[in-house]
């Protein structure tokens, strides 16, 4: 299962993901959470209950085909709390679980740190969205929030990737975001701007999207900085692919992508 405001595809991460589980002989379902991808409904009518009804009835579809001796469940961002709650509520259902960076403490997430709460009730701007709009929006909102602060080093550029479920960039692949792609982009972009040299900040997606880019046109990059980004395990010097199956790249080689990242795992951060 996917995370919030992306796709089945995750930038070809599960793609990848299920052409190596076909490789040993194990099927896979995947599907696109609502309001997002080919599914339909509208996310601001997503409910965690919802995702973990759509993952149980996704679960019994797959049973009416193959028969599965076993379902293992992966969850990844938003789906990965509630595929856990849904493994430990109903053990007999699921025989395995993965987690890959799993939101695990919603109400940290949605309530405690959202200024427009205090004591277990939102203050009146936020009512008085929720009673027009009928939802509140909850886009992650830490580049707007890094704006400001950044703004005092230079100008800074914001731009959403092509294929963005929330973004404004037209596509057209607009229900598969790719890196690759998205990395070229960024690189178009940049050179449209006449910027010579650029610090780049990719957050979880963006960063594999912003070290792409930074193999792809390395004479505009003067720093790369990555908050969470969605990486390959270190590899070894031995290592002939990445150590995800799905974050590698044709245009980036095992080893380069070694180079370019063993520095950050040496410092044991990715600031």
């Amino acid at each position: 299962m996917h995370g919030g405001g992306v796709t089945r595809h995750e930038g070809g991460f599960f793609d990848r993901l299920a052409d190596g589980l076909a490789e040993v002989r194990v099927a896979s379902l995947r599907f696109d959470l609502r309001g997002h991808g080919e599914s339909g409904g509208r996310q601001e009518d997503l409910t965690l209950a919802g995702i973990g009804n759509d993952v149980r009835a996704a679960i019994a579809e797959l049973a009416t085909r193959i028969s599965p001796e076993r379902v293992s469940l992966l969850g990844a961002s938003l789906s990965g709390g509630v595929c856990a709650s849904l493994a430990a509520r109903h053990p007999a259902l699921v025989d395995r679980l993965v987690l890959i960076n799993p939101l695990l403490d919603y109400k940290k997430r949605f309530v405690d740190e959202k200024d427009y709460w205090h004591n277990g009730r939102i203050d009146a701007a936020a009512a008085e969205r929720l009673a027009t709009d009928r939802y509140i929006a909850n886009s992650p909102n830490c580049w707007l929030d890094a704006i400001g602060p950044l703004t005092a080093h230079g100008p800074v550029v914001a731009p959403d990737l092509p294929g963005s479920v929330l973004g404004r960039t037209a596509s057209p692949h607009r229900r598969a975001p790719r890196a690759t792609p998205s990395a070229r982009f960024v690189r178009a972009f940049t050179r449209a701007l006449g910027l010579d040299r650029v610090v780049v900040h990719g957050w979880s997606f963006g960063g594999l999207v912003a070290v792409l880019f930074a193999d792809q046109a390395p004479e505009l990059v003067e720093r790369l900085v990555l908050a969470d980004p969605a990486l390959p395990f270190p590899l070894s010097r031995n290592s002939s692919s990445p150590g995800r199956p799905s974050a590698g790249s044709p245009s980036l080689s095992a080893r380069r992508w070694h180079a370019a990242c063993s520095g950050c795992w040496a410092r044991g951060s990715w600031s």
